[in-house]
């Protein structure tokens, strides 16, 4: 079991948070040994898991930021530029 906990915070503008959770039961080869067994699902694992992080926060994120509409008070270009910035990976 794999858990991956992220948050990101821009200064009392917004807050996202979030945590992924995942299981994975295979059978292995014994021969080749317990520890590179584990290691090769741990690898696999993290990349399943952070090509998830990327598309569902990530992609969730970018597209709230660029849906970003005028209420009253206009953010300063460089806030909402680098907010487009730090949300791509």
């Amino acid at each position: 079991t794999s858990t991956v906990m992220l948050s990101a915070v821009k200064k009392d503008m917004f807050k996202l948070e979030g945590n992924l959770t995942r299981q994975d039961n295979k059978a292995l080869d014994e021969k080749d040994g317990h520890v590179p067994n584990i290691g090769s699902m741990v690898e696999e694992m993290e990349g399943s898991m952070r090509n998830s992080l990327q598309q569902v926060y990530f992609g969730w994120c970018e597209q709230v930021i660029a849906s970003l509409r005028n209420a009253g008070k206009q953010l300063p270009e460089n806030v909402i530029n680098d907010l487009k910035t730090k949300t791509k990976i």
